[in-house]
């Protein structure tokens, strides 16, 4: 784990696969335990001393942004207006960067001749999980739906907070439905399996946790006692006509 205070107001905290492993948790938790993820980021402020880099600070705040072979922690005073344009940033020059080399990797394919013949060893080590995408596939095939499920729901306690995520994220390539139940408002991310293998959609997934809250709530609960709302293209629709 790595600490770096880039000002006064703001901390980044790198963290890679095997401080994650270390501390017995996994990027699926990050997603869908909420308990798990408390306890672990708390854990990390401890280890960064925040009260002490922010003793004159009643309040912190922390975003996070996914990478290849971990995650960066964005530790900041609750007072630091500049923090949404800057992790903004960061996570554009991320897709940036994948995209990038996503398309190197591909050419490179391209004007090499095709090998039929891979030596033992070459075989094992592509086997080897070496980088984020490949940890969590491997993970998502061992746990299937025990672990995580084919969806994942989000409660906002009212539909003005739904509204500001959906026009943050209109174009975010995320699909859910929307539902009313008990004042509240429940949106289900449907078919989240190949969604948290893409670092865009990973963001707008972990992002939407700064608006709502992860709820014990299941679908069958919903559709039998809630009311359906929107379907599908949920975030599209109110983040662009509401």
């Amino acid at each position: 784990m790595e600490m770096e205070r880039i000002n006064e107001n703001l901390i980044k905290v790198y963290i890679n696969v095997e401080d994650l492993e270390e501390r017995g948790i996994n990027f699926l938790d990050l997603i869908s335990d909420q308990k798990s993820v408390e306890k672990f980021f708390y854990s990390i402020l401890e280890e960064v001393d925040v009260e002490r880099q922010f003793y004159d600070s009643e309040a912190i705040t922390f975003q996070v942004i996914p990478s290849n072979d971990g995650i960066e922690l964005y530790i900041s005073r609750s007072d630091f207006e500049d923090i949404d344009s800057l992790f903004d940033e960061e996570v554009l020059k991320r897709i940036h960067g994948r995209r990038q080399q996503s398309e190197a990797v591909t050419n490179k394919r391209k004007e090499e001749p095709a090998i039929e013949d891979v030596d033992d060893e070459d075989d094992e080590a592509s086997k080897s999980p070496e980088n984020l995408s490949d940890l969590l596939s491997e993970a998502l095939d061992k746990a299937k739906n025990s672990v995580l499920p084919n969806h994942s729901i989000v409660r906002f306690e009212d539909l003005d907070g739904f509204i500001k995520f959906a026009r943050e994220q209109v174009d975010a390539p995320v699909q859910g439905d929307l539902y009313y139940m008990n004042k509240h408002y429940y949106f289900v991310i449907t078919n989240i399996e190949p969604l948290i293998l893409e670092e865009e959609s990973l963001y707008t997934i972990m992002k939407m946790k700064e608006f709502g809250e992860g709820t014990a709530t299941t679908v069958a609960v919903l559709e039998e006692y809630g009311e359906l709302i929107r379907q599908d293209d949920t975030l599209t629709y109110f983040g662009k006509y509401l």
